[in-house]
């Protein structure tokens, strides 16, 4: 196989694992057909590979992803240093708080989230463990951009801050603010900024070059924000950097 070809069936095989989430964890062949663009039988021969590569398996007439993915999502950073060694702390901050706690990385313009602890009463939240939400407008993304290089805020801010509720910052110069003021303190909020009705304070999680590796958060609904305490947040985040730094020198 040549090399372009080798990259196309990559690249194909990836889009197609794309399409599977939380939400859509079945699909048919038609759905695939329609979210990838890819034609009917090149998509059933490319799904057929990647059944018997384990990536995909079939459920009935549908299709999911296949416990290999599964298998390979153990060996991610993220799920087996990051989480690992992050749990006791978030733990801790849960006990702390009793309010929803979530453990985060930056992934491209977006909050990729790795983990979350929440108890019965706390906030019902749109967010979940593989799951994504803009950077701009979430306390983790802030407390993570702020501690990240110019371009990426540059880019973000290029492609426009759309708002996602109605008190979701749009105005470039207010979010450097927000963003150089996170910087000083090491604390970041989002007042209603992604979801009505909730409110949540983060800090971030600094590797050894002083750029931010992830970020923790606590939210609450707006009317038990006040319990809220920032230190809190904080201390998790420094001791999460600190265990990494000692797991991994150069982290």
């Amino acid at each position: 196989m040549a090399e372009n070809d080798a990259t196309s069936l990559v690249r194909r095989a990836f889009v197609v694992l794309a399409c599977f989430s939380t939400s859509d964890r079945e699909l048919s062949l038609a759905q695939l057909v329609a979210r990838t663009g890819l034609p009917k039988a090149t998509l059933h021969r490319l799904a057929g590979q990647l059944i018997a590569a384990g990536a995909l398996e079939r459920s009935g007439r549908n299709y999911r992803l296949g416990v290999k993915m599964f298998e390979l999502s153990g060996a991610v950073w993220a799920q087996r240093v990051l989480r690992d060694i992050a749990m006791p702390f978030l733990q801790e901050l849960y006990e702390q708080t009793r309010e929803t706690v979530q453990l985060a990385m930056f992934d491209g313009d977006a909050v990729l989230y790795i983990d979350r602890i929440r108890g019965h009463n706390t906030a019902v939240l749109p967010t979940f463990p593989g799951g994504r939400m803009p950077a701009y407008c979430t306390a983790l993304g802030k407390a993570m951009l702020a501690f990240s290089p110019a371009e990426t805020v540059n880019g973000i801010i290029a492609r426009g801050l759309i708002p996602l509720s109605p008190r979701t910052v749009t105005t470039p110069n207010l979010l450097i603010a927000q963003l150089r003021s996170i910087q000083r303190t090491r604390i970041a909020y989002d007042a209603e900024e992604s979801v009505s009705g909730v409110c949540c304070v983060a800090a971030p999680v600094l590797g050894a070059n002083g750029r931010a590796i992830a970020a923790v958060s606590v939210s609450a609904t707006t009317p038990r924000a006040r319990r809220l305490r920032a230190e809190s947040v904080r201390s998790c985040a420094t001791r999460i950097g600190q265990a990494l730094r000692d797991h991994s020198p150069g982290a």
